[in-house]
C-alpha cells in the first residue's frame, strides 16, 4: 500500500488550511484522513492520524468524538495485526460510548470481524446473535448483513452446520440489497 495519502491528498490540503484556533475541525479532518488510510493504504500514518484525532477530541472534552476516533483506531490496530490491542481499544471505546448512552450494536459488528480473525468464534456467536436481532429491528440492514457474515464465519470455524444456511441467507440478503460485492 502507498505510504502517503491516496487519491491526491485532498485531506492533506484541507488539514493545512485549518486555522490552529480550530482544533475540533483539525481533529475531524485527522479522523477522516485516518479512515481513508484505513481503507486505501498508509496504515501507520493512519494510526498516527487517529491517535492525534483522539487526543485532540479528548483535550476538548468531546467524549463522543474521542470514543469514535478510538473505535477507528481499534480497526486500524487490527489492520496492522495487533489484535490484542485492537480488542482492548474496542473495549474502552464501547464502554465510553455506552456510558454516553450511544448505541453500540453496529460497532460490535466491527469488533466481531477482529474476533473472527483472533479465533474467538464462540464469543462472536454469543455477541452477534442478539445484535443481529436488534439491528434488524432498527432497520439497519447493511450492518445486520455484515453481522450475519461474521456469524456464519464463526459458525464455520466451530463446525456448526448452521453456517451453510447462514451463509446462503446472508448472500441472498446482500444480493437483494444490491450489495453483490459482499
Amino acid at each position: 500500500p502507498p505510504t502517503g495519502l491516496p487519491a491526491g491528498g485532498n485531506v492533506d490540503r484541507a488539514l493545512a488550511a485549518i486555522p490552529v484556533d480550530r482544533p475540533a475541525d483539525r481533529a475531524r479532518a485527522l479522523n477522516n484522513r485516518g479512515l481513508v488510510r484505513l481503507y486505501l493504504g498508509g496504515a501507520r500514518e493512519g494510526l498516527r492520524d487517529l491517535e492525534l484525532a483522539e487526543a485532540l477530541f479528548a483535550s476538548l472534552d468531546q467524549r463522543l468524538d474521542a470514543a469514535d476516533a478510538a473505535h477507528n483506531r481499534a480497526m486500524m490496530l487490527a489492520r496492522l495485526g495487533d489484535l490484542p490491542a485492537a480488542l482492548a481499544t474496542f473495549d474502552s471505546s464501547e464502554q465510553e460510548l455506552a456510558a454516553l448512552g450511544e448505541p453500540i450494536d453496529a460497532l460490535l459488528v466491527d469488533r466481531a470481524e477482529v474476533m473472527v480473525l483472533a479465533g474467538l468464534a464462540d464469543d462472536v456467536v454469543r455477541t452477534l446473535e442478539p445484535v443481529i436481532e436488534r439491528l434488524d429491528a432498527g432497520g439497519m440492514a447493511a450492518d445486520a448483513g455484515e453481522a450475519r457474515l461474521y456469524l456464519a464465519m464463526a459458525r464455520l470455524e466451530l463446525s456448526d452446520p448452521r453456517a451453510v444456511d447462514d451463509a446462503r441467507d446472508t448472500a441472498a440478503r446482500f444480493r437483494a440489497a444490491g450489495r453483490d460485492g459482499w
